[in-house]
């Protein structure tokens, strides 16, 4: 019987040996899932702008897109096609010159064109301002 025994334990350790199932190895700790991340914060709600009044028309810009090729960049008239302004602006009220430049005028030196059409009673108060101011009396 010592022979069987013997023969079970060699048996034993040969099939150990040879490929059998290995001792089993402890099992490593599961990682934990990572945490989602958190949600982003919302935007910002969004400010209320406070209403932006619309700018005022630019007389300068108004005048050399309209009048200087006829009143010159010197208000002087360019070459006789428009008025000189020294001629023009004194004892006129704003209204008539206001008039002139949305109506069209015609005068000694020819016809100035009506830019009602174009321009805006806003512009057009701007353009005379801009035109009151290089070009008119000063002091």
């Amino acid at each position: 019987m010592k022979n069987l025994q013997i023969a079970a334990l060699l048996s034993l350790g040969l099939l150990t040996a040879c490929g059998g199932d290995p001792p089993a190895k402890p099992e490593a700790p599961k990682a934990e899932p990572a945490a989602a991340p958190a949600p982003a914060a919302p935007p910002p709600a969004p400010v209320a702008a406070e209403p932006v009044a619309a700018a005022a028309p630019d007389g300068a810009q108004i005048y050399g897109t309209y009048c200087v090729a006829c009143h010159g960049a010197d208000g002087k008239g360019n070459n006789g096609l428009g008025g000189n302004y020294a001629d023009v602006l004194p004892g006129k009220t704003d209204e008539a010159l206001m008039a002139s430049i949305k109506n069209g005028k015609t005068g000694a030196i020819g016809t100035m064109p009506p830019w009602g059409g174009t321009l805006n009673d806003e512009q057009i108060k701007a353009v005379l301002g801009y035109v009151k101011t290089t070009f008119g009396p000063k002091g």
